[in-house]
């Protein structure tokens, strides 16, 4: 995920890289927020109007209903932006958990995007299987 956001630095075009948590985060931190450039909706508006979102561990964390609607509002507005030229990129090593239906048949839509598995160990792993 990370070698395909420095791709797309490398062409010059706008990008946001997140993990799950930190986007989820950012949101919390900005309903805090006042003013026209705080809140959620500033935060969101971003990475859903952004040419390239790279979203890494999906699903790694526990998240409350709250999160589940975020994310799943991210998720369809990326998917239904795909005619806008909208790239999304998700990565995560859980399939179906922590998602809405409505996200994951999203996620699952063949026409409009494909899925990758990937095998192997885990790079963060150290040699006696922790992480690093």
């Amino acid at each position: 995920a990370l070698a395909a956001a420095q791709a797309v630095i490398h062409r010059d075009q706008p990008v946001i890289f997140r993990t799950e948590k930190s986007l989820l985060d950012s949101l919390r931190h900005a309903m805090r927020e006042t003013g026209p450039e705080g809140g959620p909706d500033a935060v969101m508006e971003e990475v859903l109007t952004i040419p390239y979102l790279i979203l890494d561990d999906l699903g790694a964390g526990a998240v409350s209903e709250w999160d589940k609607a975020q994310l799943d509002q991210l998720v369809n507005a990326r998917w239904e932006g795909v005619a806008a030229q909208l790239r999304t990129l998700i990565t995560t090593n859980l399939v179906g958990i922590n998602m809405t239906p409505r996200m994951a048949s999203r996620l699952r839509d063949v026409h409009l995007g494909r899925t990758v598995l990937m095998q192997g160990p885990d790079r963060r792993l150290n040699r006696e299987g922790r992480e690093e």
